[in-house]
């Protein structure tokens, strides 16, 4: 797969989830969306790996930079635990019920659960 293919060919299969387009409705940082926040994230991360030879599994690295704050809710009105410390968790568990698929990898503490 060629460097752009990887990246969009990665990101079209995370959208292919039902859930992935509520991402739109949700503000991360000012008027940033949490899926445009998500698909920055993964771009530059990417873009890190490319840059510096790092020789991650880029599918991988894609997908758990995207997922990486997947909790699907908006957190300016969270009314659970402190959302800046629980919300890894809920994207991990959300990622885990859509993405069947999702390898070791990409569920390690690394990843997604702890940041």
């Amino acid at each position: 797969m060629t460097e752009n293919n990887t990246f969009h060919q990665t990101i079209k299969e995370i959208e292919t989830n039902s859930r992935v387009y509520l991402m739109h409705n949700y503000i991360q940082h000012g008027s940033i969306t949490t899926y445009d926040h998500c698909l920055s994230v993964a771009s530059m991360s990417y873009w890190l790996n490319r840059k510096f030879h790092l020789h991650s599994d880029e599918k991988q690295l894609i997908r758990g930079a995207f997922l990486h704050d997947y909790f699907l809710y908006d957190w300016h009105h969270y009314e659970g635990n402190l959302h800046g410390f629980s919300h890894p968790h809920t994207a991990l568990i959300n990622a885990r019920e859509d993405f069947l698929a999702l390898s070791t990898i990409t569920r390690s503490s690394d990843c997604l659960s702890s940041r």
